[in-house]
């Protein structure tokens, strides 16, 4: 009787012991991707986002990729200025 009664407690104790171990956490992988810089251009006369979208991507649809890069600069995606520098998404 003696006998099982240690074997329960060193068990217990065991068991203590388990919940106490760190347990490894599953590996995390990281994939780092290189993306590319935005390049900037001058804005010329006559120009507008979507006339530069259409012209560069072959999609006018990008005017807003283009704006979405550029609206702490361009308040008014109507309006854009002679000399005013924009960032234009890279990827063409």
């Amino acid at each position: 009787m003696l006998k099982k009664q240690e074997e329960l407690t060193r068990l217990k104790k065991l068991d203590a012991l388990k919940a106490q171990q760190i347990v490894p956490v599953k590996e995390i992988k990281v994939l780092v991707v290189d993306v590319p810089k935005p390049k900037e251009q001058g804005v010329t006369k006559g120009e507008y986002l979507y006339k530069i979208a259409r012209s560069l991507y072959n999609d006018p649809e990008k005017w807003a990729e283009i704006y979405a890069l550029n609206k702490d600069t361009v308040k008014d995606p109507n309006v854009i200025y002679p000399g005013q520098k924009i960032l234009l998404p890279s990827g063409k």
